[in-house]
């Protein structure tokens, strides 16, 4: 076979086995949390903190599928990070903004008033 091939089906096997596992442990916290009394929040927590984990684990198992080296993998990494850290600042530089415009906005208002 192919590898290409053979690392498509994995994939598939992988991807099936990562909602499989969602959807179970999924069940298994609303019926912990019925059993213990617990409230939403801690469902929609505990939720996120199992697909974070299943994210990581998925992108780890694929990685090893198709044969990416921890180093390609890294730079893929530290360049999203970067990005993202960049689209913060950008997002908290335009809301700061617009914060210091409806300000100074405002005390020309009172002044001129």
């Amino acid at each position: 076979m192919d590898f290409f091939y053979l690392a498509a089906i994995k994939t598939l096997i992988l991807l099936a086995t990562t909602m499989l596992i969602r959807i179970i442990a999924g069940k298994a916290v609303t019926k912990f949390l019925i059993k213990f009394g617990g409230d939403t929040k801690r469902k929609r927590i505990s939720n996120r903190i199992i697909n974070l984990f299943l994210a990581f684990f998925f992108v780890l198992v694929l990685a090893a599928i198709w044969n990416i080296e921890s180093k390609d993998l890294m730079v893929f990494f530290t360049s999203t990070i970067t990005v993202m850290g960049i689209a913060f600042f950008a997002n908290w530089s335009i809301l700061s903004n617009i914060t210091a415009s409806i300000l100074t906005g405002q005390k020309q208002e009172q002044l001129s008033g």
